[in-house]
Protein backbone atom coordinates (compact mmCIF):
# COMPACT_ATOMS: atom_id res chain seq x y z
CA UNK A 1 0.00 0.00 0.00
CA UNK A 2 1.79 3.35 -0.90
CA UNK A 3 0.58 6.25 0.42
CA UNK A 4 0.43 10.24 0.83
CA UNK A 5 0.41 11.55 4.59
CA UNK A 6 -2.29 10.37 6.17
CA UNK A 7 -4.07 8.89 2.65
CA UNK A 8 -3.01 5.74 1.28
CA UNK A 9 -3.98 3.62 -1.68
CA UNK A 10 -5.04 -0.11 -2.05
CA UNK A 11 -4.00 0.14 -5.69
CA UNK A 12 -1.54 3.30 -6.37
CA UNK A 13 -0.61 1.99 -9.88
CA UNK A 14 -4.04 3.81 -11.13
CA UNK A 15 -2.86 7.02 -10.09
CA UNK A 16 -0.36 7.18 -13.13
CA UNK A 17 -3.70 7.58 -15.31
CA UNK A 18 -3.67 11.25 -14.05
CA UNK A 19 -0.75 12.00 -15.84
CA UNK A 20 -3.11 11.15 -18.76
CA UNK A 21 -4.58 14.03 -17.73
CA UNK A 22 -2.92 16.94 -20.21
CA UNK A 23 -3.40 14.44 -23.25
CA UNK A 24 -7.12 14.67 -22.83
CA UNK A 25 -6.79 18.06 -22.35
CA UNK A 26 -5.14 18.59 -25.53
CA UNK A 27 -7.32 16.71 -27.33
CA UNK A 28 -10.44 18.32 -26.12
CA UNK A 29 -9.18 21.53 -27.31
CA UNK A 30 -8.07 20.35 -30.80
CA UNK A 31 -11.17 18.22 -31.69
CA UNK A 32 -13.39 19.53 -33.08
CA UNK A 33 -11.03 21.59 -34.94
CA UNK A 34 -11.80 25.20 -35.18
CA UNK A 35 -13.52 26.49 -38.67
CA UNK A 36 -11.91 28.16 -41.57
CA UNK A 37 -12.74 31.42 -42.51
CA UNK A 38 -13.41 32.07 -45.86
CA UNK A 39 -14.55 35.40 -47.07
CA UNK A 40 -17.85 35.01 -49.67
CA UNK A 41 -18.91 38.31 -51.24
CA UNK A 42 -22.88 37.96 -51.34
CA UNK A 43 -22.17 37.65 -47.51
CA UNK A 44 -23.07 41.52 -47.19
CA UNK A 45 -26.59 40.08 -48.21
CA UNK A 46 -26.91 38.62 -44.96
CA UNK A 47 -26.06 41.33 -42.74
CA UNK A 48 -28.62 42.50 -40.34
CA UNK A 49 -29.82 38.93 -40.00
CA UNK A 50 -29.51 37.68 -36.38
CA UNK A 51 -29.18 34.00 -35.41
CA UNK A 52 -31.13 33.39 -32.04
CA UNK A 53 -28.54 30.18 -31.34
CA UNK A 54 -24.98 30.73 -31.16
CA UNK A 55 -22.30 27.48 -30.58
CA UNK A 56 -18.99 28.11 -29.47
CA UNK A 57 -15.99 27.03 -31.84
CA UNK A 58 -14.02 25.66 -28.48
CA UNK A 59 -15.05 24.07 -25.05
CA UNK A 60 -14.81 26.65 -23.17
CA UNK A 61 -12.30 26.40 -20.37
CA UNK A 62 -14.05 26.29 -17.32
CA UNK A 63 -16.07 23.33 -18.68
CA UNK A 64 -13.10 21.44 -19.61
CA UNK A 65 -11.53 22.12 -16.29
CA UNK A 66 -14.49 20.78 -14.60
CA UNK A 67 -14.32 17.65 -16.96
CA UNK A 68 -10.67 17.49 -16.10
CA UNK A 69 -11.34 17.17 -12.24
CA UNK A 70 -14.23 14.83 -12.55
CA UNK A 71 -12.50 12.12 -14.47
CA UNK A 72 -9.38 12.95 -11.77
CA UNK A 73 -11.74 12.06 -8.77
CA UNK A 74 -12.39 9.20 -10.57
CA UNK A 75 -8.98 8.09 -10.64
CA UNK A 76 -7.95 8.65 -7.56
CA UNK A 77 -11.41 7.02 -6.14
CA UNK A 78 -10.52 3.59 -8.27
CA UNK A 79 -7.41 4.22 -6.50
CA UNK A 80 -8.95 2.83 -3.30
CA UNK A 81 -8.28 5.98 -0.30
CA UNK A 82 -7.48 4.75 2.76
CA UNK A 83 -7.87 7.07 5.41
CA UNK A 84 -4.62 6.69 8.11
CA UNK A 85 -3.05 3.60 6.76
CA UNK A 86 -1.05 1.29 8.03
CA UNK A 87 1.81 -0.33 6.64
CA UNK A 88 2.08 -3.99 6.22
CA UNK A 89 3.80 -6.70 4.54
CA UNK A 90 1.65 -8.61 1.73
CA UNK A 91 1.34 -11.81 2.43
CA UNK A 92 1.49 -15.38 0.83
CA UNK A 93 0.00 -18.63 0.49
CA UNK A 94 -3.35 -19.96 1.67
CA UNK A 95 -4.54 -18.29 4.89
CA UNK A 96 -7.31 -20.28 8.00
CA UNK A 97 -8.94 -17.54 10.13
CA UNK A 98 -10.33 -19.46 13.02
CA UNK A 99 -12.46 -18.05 15.11
CA UNK A 100 -13.81 -19.80 18.79
CA UNK A 101 -17.23 -18.59 18.15
CA UNK A 102 -17.86 -19.88 22.07
CA UNK A 103 -20.75 -17.84 24.41
CA UNK A 104 -17.46 -15.92 25.38
CA UNK A 105 -17.16 -14.23 21.97
CA UNK A 106 -20.86 -13.31 21.89
CA UNK A 107 -20.94 -10.14 23.59
CA UNK A 108 -18.35 -8.66 20.81
CA UNK A 109 -19.55 -10.62 17.53
CA UNK A 110 -20.00 -7.22 15.64
CA UNK A 111 -16.52 -6.20 16.24
CA UNK A 112 -14.93 -9.61 15.61
CA UNK A 113 -16.80 -9.78 12.28
CA UNK A 114 -15.71 -6.38 11.85
CA UNK A 115 -12.50 -7.22 12.04
CA UNK A 116 -12.74 -10.51 10.31
CA UNK A 117 -14.64 -8.35 6.84
CA UNK A 118 -10.94 -6.44 7.25
CA UNK A 119 -8.56 -9.26 7.38
CA UNK A 120 -10.66 -10.69 4.28
CA UNK A 121 -10.04 -7.41 2.10
CA UNK A 122 -6.67 -7.72 2.56
CA UNK A 123 -6.04 -11.22 1.95
CA UNK A 124 -8.39 -10.78 -1.51
CA UNK A 125 -6.17 -7.66 -1.77
CA UNK A 126 -2.78 -9.97 -1.70
CA UNK A 127 -4.45 -12.97 -3.98
CA UNK A 128 -4.34 -15.48 -0.98
CA UNK A 129 -6.62 -18.59 -0.79
CA UNK A 130 -8.60 -18.13 2.56
CA UNK A 131 -10.18 -20.59 4.60
CA UNK A 132 -12.71 -19.32 7.67
CA UNK A 133 -13.53 -22.34 10.39
CA UNK A 134 -15.84 -21.91 13.79
CA UNK A 135 -13.98 -23.66 16.53
CA UNK A 136 -17.36 -24.54 18.96
CA UNK A 137 -18.16 -26.34 15.42
CA UNK A 138 -17.27 -29.91 14.61
CA UNK A 139 -14.34 -30.34 11.36
CA UNK A 140 -15.90 -31.38 8.07
CA UNK A 141 -14.43 -33.96 5.67
CA UNK A 142 -11.83 -35.34 8.11
CA UNK A 143 -10.40 -32.05 9.14
CA UNK A 144 -9.45 -31.26 5.54
CA UNK A 145 -9.76 -27.60 5.22
CA UNK A 146 -11.42 -25.90 1.73
CA UNK A 147 -9.65 -22.81 0.73
CA UNK A 148 -11.44 -20.42 -1.36
CA UNK A 149 -11.43 -16.61 -3.27
CA UNK A 150 -11.17 -14.24 0.15
CA UNK A 151 -14.31 -12.55 -1.55
CA UNK A 152 -16.42 -15.79 -1.44
CA UNK A 153 -15.84 -15.85 2.33
CA UNK A 154 -16.50 -11.77 2.59
CA UNK A 155 -20.01 -13.17 1.80
CA UNK A 156 -20.46 -15.61 4.41
CA UNK A 157 -20.24 -13.42 7.30
CA UNK A 158 -23.23 -12.66 8.29
CA UNK A 159 -24.54 -15.79 8.55
CA UNK A 160 -21.48 -16.89 10.79
CA UNK A 161 -22.87 -16.81 14.62
CA UNK A 162 -21.28 -17.90 17.94
CA UNK A 163 -22.54 -20.88 20.13
CA UNK A 164 -23.52 -21.72 23.21
CA UNK A 165 -20.73 -23.81 24.29
CA UNK A 166 -17.15 -24.17 24.75
CA UNK A 167 -14.80 -24.60 21.39
CA UNK A 168 -13.65 -27.86 20.40
CA UNK A 169 -9.81 -27.32 20.65
CA UNK A 170 -9.42 -31.21 21.02
CA UNK A 171 -11.84 -32.09 18.10
CA UNK A 172 -9.73 -29.74 15.86
CA UNK A 173 -6.28 -30.51 16.78
CA UNK A 174 -6.78 -34.41 16.18
CA UNK A 175 -8.77 -33.88 13.08
CA UNK A 176 -6.18 -31.75 11.34
CA UNK A 177 -3.30 -33.70 12.60
CA UNK A 178 -4.72 -36.45 10.72
CA UNK A 179 -5.49 -34.24 7.87
CA UNK A 180 -3.61 -33.51 4.21
CA UNK A 181 -3.60 -29.79 4.31
CA UNK A 182 -0.79 -28.08 2.23
CA UNK A 183 1.15 -25.73 4.61
CA UNK A 184 -0.96 -22.07 5.52
CA UNK A 185 -0.56 -19.46 7.64
CA UNK A 186 -3.21 -19.50 10.85
CA UNK A 187 -5.19 -16.42 11.59
CA UNK A 188 -6.33 -17.18 15.36
CA UNK A 189 -9.06 -14.79 16.71
CA UNK A 190 -9.40 -16.14 20.40
CA UNK A 191 -12.39 -15.27 22.94
CA UNK A 192 -9.23 -14.78 25.48
CA UNK A 193 -10.29 -17.88 27.36
CA UNK A 194 -7.95 -21.00 27.90
CA UNK A 195 -10.09 -23.55 27.09
CA UNK A 196 -9.21 -27.28 27.90
CA UNK A 197 -6.84 -28.31 24.77
CA UNK A 198 -5.85 -24.90 23.66
CA UNK A 199 -2.11 -25.67 23.57
CA UNK A 200 -2.48 -28.93 21.51
CA UNK A 201 -4.49 -27.05 18.70
CA UNK A 202 -2.05 -24.38 18.60
CA UNK A 203 1.30 -26.79 18.52
CA UNK A 204 -0.99 -28.46 15.39
CA UNK A 205 -1.64 -25.33 13.67
CA UNK A 206 2.16 -24.03 14.20
CA UNK A 207 3.58 -27.07 12.47
CA UNK A 208 2.19 -26.37 9.18
CA UNK A 209 2.82 -22.78 9.33
CA UNK A 210 2.97 -19.39 11.12
CA UNK A 211 0.10 -18.92 13.91
CA UNK A 212 -1.09 -15.45 14.87
CA UNK A 213 -3.50 -14.94 17.87
CA UNK A 214 -5.49 -11.95 18.42
CA UNK A 215 -7.69 -11.37 21.06
CA UNK A 216 -10.03 -8.64 22.42
CA UNK A 217 -9.33 -5.98 25.03
CA UNK A 218 -13.06 -6.55 26.59
CA UNK A 219 -13.68 -8.64 29.88
CA UNK A 220 -15.05 -11.98 30.02
CA UNK A 221 -17.14 -13.27 32.98
CA UNK A 222 -19.71 -15.57 34.07
CA UNK A 223 -22.29 -16.33 36.90
CA UNK A 224 -22.95 -19.32 37.86
CA UNK A 225 -26.48 -20.37 39.03
CA UNK A 226 -27.82 -17.60 42.05
CA UNK A 227 -28.65 -19.70 45.01
CA UNK A 228 -29.98 -19.28 48.25
CA UNK A 229 -28.04 -19.86 51.49
CA UNK A 230 -28.69 -19.09 55.45
CA UNK A 231 -31.23 -16.37 53.98
CA UNK A 232 -28.57 -14.85 51.83
CA UNK A 233 -28.54 -14.77 47.68
CA UNK A 234 -25.39 -16.04 46.49
CA UNK A 235 -23.51 -16.31 43.53
CA UNK A 236 -20.02 -17.59 41.99
CA UNK A 237 -18.58 -14.93 39.48
CA UNK A 238 -16.07 -16.29 37.24
CA UNK A 239 -13.72 -13.87 35.21
CA UNK A 240 -9.89 -13.13 34.98
CA UNK A 241 -10.06 -10.50 36.76
CA UNK A 242 -12.15 -6.69 37.53
CA UNK A 243 -15.51 -6.68 39.05
CA UNK A 244 -19.06 -8.03 37.85
CA UNK A 245 -22.91 -6.82 38.89
CA UNK A 246 -25.81 -8.84 39.48
CA UNK A 247 -29.25 -8.21 38.46
CA UNK A 248 -31.74 -10.88 39.92
CA UNK A 249 -35.45 -10.14 40.43
CA UNK A 250 -37.71 -11.23 42.67
CA UNK A 251 -38.01 -15.28 41.40
CA UNK A 252 -35.38 -15.38 44.01
CA UNK A 253 -37.00 -14.40 46.85
CA UNK A 254 -38.09 -16.55 49.64
CA UNK A 255 -42.08 -16.97 49.80
CA UNK A 256 -44.03 -17.72 53.06
CA UNK A 257 -46.17 -20.77 52.59
CA UNK A 258 -48.36 -21.50 55.30
CA UNK A 259 -49.41 -25.31 55.90
CA UNK A 260 -52.34 -26.24 57.97
CA UNK A 261 -53.49 -29.93 58.17
CA UNK A 262 -56.64 -31.10 60.33
CA UNK A 263 -55.71 -31.86 63.95
CA UNK A 264 -56.42 -35.32 63.78
CA UNK A 265 -53.54 -36.12 61.26
CA UNK A 266 -51.18 -33.62 62.67
CA UNK A 267 -50.75 -35.89 65.64
CA UNK A 268 -49.84 -39.00 63.42
CA UNK A 269 -46.73 -40.21 62.22
CA UNK A 270 -44.49 -38.09 60.21
CA UNK A 271 -44.14 -40.58 57.08
CA UNK A 272 -48.02 -40.71 56.94
CA UNK A 273 -48.78 -37.25 57.66
CA UNK A 274 -50.16 -34.78 54.69
CA UNK A 275 -47.44 -32.22 55.34
CA UNK A 276 -44.68 -34.55 55.59
CA UNK A 277 -43.57 -34.62 52.08
CA UNK A 278 -45.01 -30.91 51.75
CA UNK A 279 -42.10 -29.63 53.87
CA UNK A 280 -39.38 -31.69 52.61
CA UNK A 281 -40.64 -29.74 48.85
CA UNK A 282 -40.37 -26.08 50.47
CA UNK A 283 -38.27 -25.96 53.14
CA UNK A 284 -34.99 -25.64 50.85
CA UNK A 285 -36.77 -22.80 48.68
CA UNK A 286 -39.26 -20.77 51.18
CA UNK A 287 -40.30 -19.97 54.73
CA UNK A 288 -42.60 -22.39 56.23
CA UNK A 289 -45.20 -21.80 58.71
CA UNK A 290 -47.53 -23.77 60.89
CA UNK A 291 -49.88 -22.50 63.07
CA UNK A 292 -53.62 -21.93 63.74
CA UNK A 293 -55.59 -20.34 60.58
CA UNK A 294 -56.18 -17.50 62.45
CA UNK A 295 -52.33 -16.98 63.32
CA UNK A 296 -51.23 -17.86 59.11
CA UNK A 297 -53.66 -15.32 57.90
CA UNK A 298 -52.23 -12.71 60.15
CA UNK A 299 -48.96 -13.59 59.34
CA UNK A 300 -50.08 -12.55 55.39
CA UNK A 301 -48.49 -15.80 53.84
CA UNK A 302 -47.71 -16.06 49.97
CA UNK A 303 -49.50 -18.98 49.92
CA UNK A 304 -51.81 -21.18 52.13
CA UNK A 305 -51.87 -24.47 51.39
CA UNK A 306 -54.84 -26.71 52.82
CA UNK A 307 -53.59 -30.22 52.95
CA UNK A 308 -57.30 -32.61 53.37
CA UNK A 309 -59.13 -29.39 55.00
CA UNK A 310 -62.76 -30.47 55.06
CA UNK A 311 -65.69 -27.85 56.72
CA UNK A 312 -64.53 -25.18 58.16
CA UNK A 313 -66.63 -22.43 60.52
CA UNK A 314 -68.49 -20.03 58.99
CA UNK A 315 -65.65 -17.45 60.71
CA UNK A 316 -62.77 -19.47 59.02
CA UNK A 317 -64.79 -19.39 55.58
CA UNK A 318 -65.10 -15.69 55.66
CA UNK A 319 -61.75 -15.14 56.85
CA UNK A 320 -60.04 -17.16 53.99
CA UNK A 321 -62.55 -15.93 51.26
CA UNK A 322 -61.61 -12.28 52.45
CA UNK A 323 -57.79 -13.48 52.18
CA UNK A 324 -57.99 -14.99 48.50
CA UNK A 325 -60.01 -12.08 47.16
CA UNK A 326 -57.12 -10.01 48.43
CA UNK A 327 -55.11 -11.61 45.88
CA UNK A 328 -54.11 -14.52 48.14
CA UNK A 329 -53.62 -17.92 46.87
CA UNK A 330 -54.93 -21.30 48.23
CA UNK A 331 -53.90 -24.60 47.51
CA UNK A 332 -55.42 -27.47 48.70
CA UNK A 333 -54.86 -31.01 48.71
CA UNK A 334 -57.52 -33.74 48.39
CA UNK A 335 -57.96 -36.35 50.91
CA UNK A 336 -60.38 -38.72 53.40
CA UNK A 337 -61.33 -35.33 55.25
CA UNK A 338 -61.99 -33.07 52.03
CA UNK A 339 -63.97 -36.24 49.99
CA UNK A 340 -66.29 -36.47 53.19
CA UNK A 341 -67.28 -32.84 53.26
CA UNK A 342 -69.99 -30.85 51.74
Amino acid sequence: MAGLGTIGFLSPWLLLALAALPVLWWLLRAVPPAPLRVRFPAVTLLLGLKDTETTPDRTPWWLLLLRMLALAAVIVGFAGPVLNPQDRAAGRGPLLIALDGSWASARDWNARQQRLTSILREARLDGRPTSVVLLTEMPRDQGRLEFSAADVWENRIEALVPNAWEPQYGVWAKSMASAENEPFETLWLSDGLDHKGRAALYDVLSSVGDVTVLQGDREVFALRPALVEDGNLVTTVIRPRGSSVLVTDDSLQRRKVALLASGQQQETVDLVSPLHFLRKALVPTADVIEAPLGDLLDASPDVLVFADIGDLNDIETEAVVEWVEQDGMLLRFAGPHLAASE
